[in-house]
């Protein structure tokens, strides 16, 4: 909050004030400037694990943002929320390293890429 908070006190005004008007100016609730509100920045619980992309970082008060996984890991793509305490919540993913399918190069051809994570290397070759 910017600035000081308003009484309010229950008084006879009128229908859109909701009956309701400053304490010490007794301008009625309509017309009051009451409080001016800032949203508070996100800074506890921010999101910093291997394999994982995210747009938390200016994320304030009841913003949400999207953890995605980087290239080469898999997760379920999750949300977490700021709070109004100023930490996010939500529930953290498990990025795992991603594996590529197996290929099939045919008939007489063997490989070492059976269970190979993104960015790895094998051979493949010829049976005997």
């Amino acid at each position: 909050m910017v600035g000081d908070a308003k009484v309010m006190l229950c008084y006879d005004t009128p229908a859109h004030s909701a009956g309701y008007a400053e304490a010490q100016t007794l301008v009625a609730a309509a017309n009051s400037s009451g409080p001016t509100c800032m949203a508070k920045a996100c800074t506890t619980g921010l999101p910093d694990l291997l394999g994982v992309v995210d747009n938390c970082s200016g994320a304030t008060t009841l913003q949400t943002c999207n953890l995605q996984p980087q290239l080469g890991f898999t997760f379920e793509s999750t949300t977490l929320a700021c709070g109004v305490d100023g930490e996010f919540t939500g529930v953290l993913p498990d990025p795992q390293a991603a594996v590529c399918p197996t290929p099939s190069f045919g008939v007489g051809v063997g490989s070492t890429c059976a269970n190979k994570s993104v960015g790895a290397e094998c051979w493949a070759y010829c049976l005997s």
